[in-house]
């Protein structure tokens, strides 16, 4: 590989034994090499590897894992002490206590700095107050203590001003915390922790910028993020299923595209311990050989149709019991199995006792009595650690038919190459332009098994609590156009399901938030892209220490009104500490995007100009800041999505970002910590920028508000009703194509109640 390290915190989970798809296939069934066996799994890959003795794999396991560990609390922990340290030990290669002109120039490229050669002498000449011509330690920090202080969006903060006193300083939190009181006291003791000195009395640039880019002044509300979301985590996870959002992954086994992507169980074990709850499994009829080792008699997990590997239905399942619940995530809360059935009766029966004998009483199983009395689902309180299956059960006359589950527009056409991890069904090719829908019936014991049962969606009908459906990307997309209201009520009652349409065979996603906009619950992404939808995503769950639930807003349960049309201004000042892209040698020219996705017409980006040549300090219109604005019609539904990108020839490349729910941001000037591809923290990297929002007027409403998005937010009304609703929207039914329309100034203004 061109880069052979495993950075700490790219990885997941370190497994005991032979528990990952490589080792599954190429099992070693001697006791002793299985004891000696471990493997280090991240978002898209795992390591396996095989110690020399049982007692060095125990060490490797238990240092491993102390070592994650240790690398969580640092990062959480981070100062510019620790930072300062690792650049001074990665600049010191030799370890000799003191830096060359040449060490000096390599270290400050590495760190997005451009100084010529000649100004880098300058440089080092003016901090080697020895006259060797050389930095020692305290030289070097001297030198990064002026460029850290270099940072010319203070000035317009400060307000022209090079220090602050404790007045100065209390006056800024007051107004940064909305009026919360500050005592000047506390912005003494402050200034004081910061500079490292019981007796300075002012704040610097350099001390401010510390202050500002500190966690505990981060853009996403700190309370969000805490267990419960800052308020009782029991009470909060009393809900019934249906008042939540659920961290939920499409074809989880998949870890590249959908059409010759690899299946691995260690993709299960990623999606699990990166908060989703709900997988996905797609099962079918095994054959001898595929995969290798199995005798014919195993069903398989693969997918349908594609040259796609193949792994065992027993493996997946083995996996999820041990990873659903374990370290380091240890999350509690249900996980739900989307049960894809394509087995014969003979297959189902195996798969039953597979996952009766493995999982027991890890499984939720509907009481008895359910269909007559169950009046609303267990809630994620009640189901802690267990496991629910959603599939399609023996069919009841009183039920619905069943659910369409990731009933894919396909065109049948042949492929070359069947092996025995990428043969078994003739492949397929996603092009939209026909349907194949297979059918199976249902056996008995499997159904038993199925605590939400897939049925075929009604929007008019009241359901059972325990029926939920799936709802294609197409189809999602339609019903919120023309039957949002109708949709909003239906997910107060059922759980619904979203998945990606078929023709996204480069694992593309979705965006998650119109389907959220109207209360679905479960919005299946692909984890192993990382594209803006799953970023959207991961800052959504990040709420309720990223447990995968996350209550619904207030109008999205009955229980309140739809947040008024907002205008979100995001000042963007400057970035901190960029770090270069791989092994480029080329000091970065980032510019920072502003993307809002949300239900409607809620959908924008805005970009900064690029800073050249600058990735350690770069800052935006000199300093001033670069404003871009977005005026946000549903803010309930709203996310924003901030990341930075290197200009580059060709394509632009994606260094960080970060990802926020709207009414979760923190007006004032905050700190945007920033996450690379694999969701890792980049340590003391961050954007700075000041948030302001506030209500729109009427007028102003207005103005953005189009006629189509005010009547999605009605059901559908009865044909009789139509007439009314119309004129309540403004439309006259007799008037002529064009015609103006009164545009209302709030959705509570419609006749017969408004929808979110």
């Amino acid at each position: 590989e061109k880069n052979p390290t495993l950075p700490l915190d790219h990885i997941l989970r370190v497994e005991a034994g032979q528990n990952t798809t490589n080792f599954l296939r190429t099992r070693d069934k001697k006791t002793s090499v299985e004891q000696m066996s471990f493997s280090v799994v991240t978002s898209d890959r795992s390591l396996d590897l095989i110690a020399s003795s049982i007692p060095a794999q125990k060490v490797w396991v238990k240092a491993l894992r102390l070592m994650m560990h240790n690398s969580k609390d640092e990062a959480a922990g981070d100062s510019l002490q620790g930072y300062l340290n690792k650049i001074w030990n990665r600049a010191d290669e030799d370890r000799s206590g003191s830096l060359t002109h040449e060490e000096v120039c390599k270290i400050l490229e590495s760190l997005n700095i451009t100084l010529s050669k000649a100004k880098a002498k300058d440089v080092m000449k003016t901090y080697d107050t020895d006259g060797n011509n050389m930095l020692d330690k305290e030289e070097f920090l001297a030198m990064m203590d002026i460029m850290l202080s270099e940072r010319k969006e203070m000035a317009t903060i400060m307000g022209g001003k090079t220090e602050w006193n404790a007045g100065d300083l209390a006056a800024f939190l007051r107004e940064q915390g909305g009026g919360a009181p500050v005592t000047e006291d506390f912005a003494m003791s402050e200034i004081r922790r910061l500079s490292e000195d019981p007796n300075t009395t002012n704040l610097t640039v350099k001390t401010l910028g510390l202050l500002l880019d500190e966690a505990k002044n981060a853009v996403y509300n700190p309370v969000k993020l805490l267990e419960g979301a800052g308020g009782d985590l029991a009470k909060y996870m009393a809900h019934p299923l249906t008042d939540y959002y659920i961290n939920s992954s499409h074809n989880t086994y998949l870890t590249g595209d959908q059409l010759q992507g690899d299946s691995t169980v260690e993709a299960y074990t990623a999606a699990l311990q990166r908060g989703a709850r709900c997988v996905e499994l797609d099962c079918w009829d095994g054959a001898p050989g595929v995969p290798e080792g199995n005798d014919g008699s195993e069903p398989i997990i693969t997918h349908g149709h594609t040259l796609c590997t193949k792994i065992l239905f027993r493996d997946v399942i083995r996996t999820i019991k041990n990873t659903a619940f374990a370290p380091p995530a240890n999350n509690p809360y249900p996980v739900i199995l989307s049960i894809e059935m394509h087995c014969t009766l003979k297959f189902q029966q195996k798969m039953f006792r597979i996952v009766d004998g493995e999982l027991g009483e890890m499984l939720y199983r509907l009481p008895d009595d359910a269909d007559a009395t169950m009046e609303d689902l267990p809630s994620p309180e009640e189901l802690k650690h267990k496991i629910l299956l959603k599939g399609k059960r023996v069919h009841k006359p009183d039920e619905p038919d069943d659910d369409d589950d990731d009933e894919e527009e396909v065109e049948s056409t042949p492929r070359a190459g069947n092996t025995s991890q990428r043969g078994l069904q003739p492949a397929m090719s996603f092009t939209g332009k026909s349907k194949k829908k297979e059918g199976h019936d249902i056996d008995p014991d499997w159904s038993s098994l199925i605590s939400l049962a897939a049925v075929k969606a009604n929007l008019e009908k009241t359901g059972k609590p325990f029926e939920m459906s799936s709802f294609a990307e197409g189809k999602t997309k339609k019903i919120c156009e023309t039957q949002n209201g109708q949709f909003i009520r239906y997910n107060m009652r059922q759980l619904s399901r979203i998945y990606p349409f078929g023709g996204r065979i480069d694992s593309s996603n979705l965006d998650p938030c119109p389907a959220w906009g109207a209360g679905a619950q479960l919005v299946a992404l692909n984890f192993q892209t990382d594209d803006t939808p799953m970023r959207v995503n991961r800052g959504m769950f990040l709420q309720n220490a990223g447990f995968g639930y996350v209550l619904k807003p207030p109008p999205l349960l009955a229980k309140g009104q739809p947040t008024p049309p907002m205008k979100l201004t995001v000042l963007v000042y400057s970035c901190q500490r960029l770090p270069k892209l791989g092994n480029a040698r080329d000091v970065v020219d980032p510019y920072v995007k502003v993307e809002v996705l949300g239900a409607g017409k809620d959908k924008a980006t805005k970009q900064t100009s690029m800073v050249q040549d600058n990735g350690f300090n770069p800052a935006f219109n000199d300093g001033k800041g670069e404003a871009l604005e977005f005026d946000i019609l549903m803010p309930d539904a709203a996310h924003v999505c901030i990341s930075v990108w290197d200009q580059d020839v060709g394509s632009d490349d994606f260094i960080g970002v970060h990802s926020v729910p709207l009414l979760n941001i923190r007006p004032g000037i905050r700190h945007v910590p920033l996450d690379d591809a694999h969701e890792a923290r980049l340590h003391m990297a961050g954007v700075l920028c000041k948030f302001t929002i506030k209500e729109l007027t009427p007028a102003e409403a207005k103005m953005i508000r189009p006629v189509d998005s005010i009547r999605n937010l009605v059901a559908a009304p009865a044909p009789k009703q139509k007439a009314a609703v119309d004129r309540s929207l403004g439309f006259s039914p007799d008037a002529p194509p064009g015609a103006s329309s009164t545009i209302l100034d709030s959705p509570a203004e419609l006749e017969g109640g408004a929808e979110f």
